[in-house]
């Protein structure tokens, strides 16, 4: 047995820490004003879109989990790409409903960037991984060589 072949080759330490920081960054942005109304009332991405906030909040409980509990990588690349569609969504729900770009808070770049660190984490992730080695694959799945 090799050296590679006695313990998983370990993954590098900064990926979960970029996880965890991505998903606290991510949850944390649902509370932070988002979107200043016309009347100066500041509204945090929960209270402007409710659904999308609780979307954006369980793709944040979802990476905590994934990363923390599971040390399952792959599964950041869902998370992220759910709360970077819903960011963009609401973002466009803005536009169109008037409030224009000045309406916009600095509640957006924690979500922005809280998404950006899962996505970088399981990009990380994914790169740091042994290639697959396809001799020790056809044995496993018993196909006979000919």
């Amino acid at each position: 047995m090799t050296e590679s072949e006695e313990q998983p080759r370990p993954v590098r330490p900064l990926v979960p820490w970029m996880a965890v920081l991505g998903a606290a960054l991510l949850g944390a942005g649902a509370f932070c004003p988002a979107v200043v109304e016309p009347s100066g009332e500041a509204l945090s991405y929960r209270a402007f879109q409710t659904a999308d906030g609780n979307v954006v909040l369980g793709a944040a409980a979802a990476s905590f989990v994934l990363t923390w509990v599971f040390r399952w990588y792959r599964g950041l690349f869902v998370t992220a790409g759910v709360a970077l569609f819903m960011i963009g969504a609401t973002l466009l729900k803005v536009t169109r409903a008037g409030y224009g770009p000045s309406a916009l808070a600095w509640g957006w770049l924690p979500l922005a960037a809280g998404a950006v660190l899962l996505l970088a984490a399981a990009i990380t992730a994914q790169k740091d991984r042994p290639p697959r080695d396809e001799e020790t694959s056809t044995e496993e799945e018993g196909d006979p060589e000919v």
